[in-house]
């Protein structure tokens, strides 16, 4: 049974399954912290998930989101960061102490 039913919710499980913020997904989506936490409350319930792990592996599970994919587009995103293309895109990715260290090890030579 699928009980996604929007583009939105797929949208929100996404970015939770991709590491974001409770902030950070609101502002993506364009609602309030308290609005993304009702809406978090409300799937887990449709589903029977006890906790938001629990939820992301149900949507994995069921095929909702393609993990596979969403990690990978991490991975190349923080990879072309840490190569120095997109000072912006580390940031976003790997946040500001993390891609400091990358940009510090990478003109250093080191590996992290």
């Amino acid at each position: 049974m699928n009980v996604i039913t929007t583009d939105h919710e797929k949208s929100l499980l996404e970015l939770m399954a991709t590491g974001h913020t409770d902030s950070a997904i609101a502002k993506r989506l364009n609602i309030g912290k308290r609005t993304l936490e009702r809406r978090l409350a409300s799937l887990m319930a449709r589903v029977g998930a006890p906790s938001r792990l629990a939820l992301g592996a149900i949507a994995a599970q069921r095929r909702w989101i393609d993990i596979d994919y969403l990690l990978k587009s991490q991975a190349a995103k923080a990879a072309k960061a840490a190569r120095g293309e997109s000072a912006k895109a580390a940031a976003a990715c790997l946040g500001r102490r993390s891609w400091h260290r990358v940009r510090v090890a990478g003109m250093s030579g080191e590996a992290n």
